[in-house]
């Protein structure tokens, strides 16, 4: 989505679920997350699919399970910082 990150795929009117996973995950929340939630629609930003698939890919290379929380602090970590060079 990103650097078109006021588009969503979906219009609100569009939204019939009770739960909305996004993809994407720049931006973090995105306008169809923030649509969903206006709504009272339960929200999965995609960061959650890519740390998923970090973990998964772990064990498939390591044959134990990944380490989910410090994959978590750096990607989040390194969305904080390229937020705040786009904003200068």
């Amino acid at each position: 989505m990103h650097p078109h990150d006021s588009v969503s795929p979906l219009a609100p009117s569009e939204l019939h679920c009770r739960v909305v996973m996004d993809m994407i995950n720049r931006p973090q929340r995105t306008q169809l997350l923030k649509m969903a939630a206006q709504k009272g629609i339960a929200t999965v930003p995609g960061i959650e699919m890519l740390i998923a698939q970090g973990v998964a890919q772990w064990e498939i290379w390591f044959g134990k399970r990944g380490p989910e929380e410090p994959m978590r602090r750096a990607v989040l970590a390194a969305l904080r910082a390229e937020e705040k060079s786009r904003a200068r």
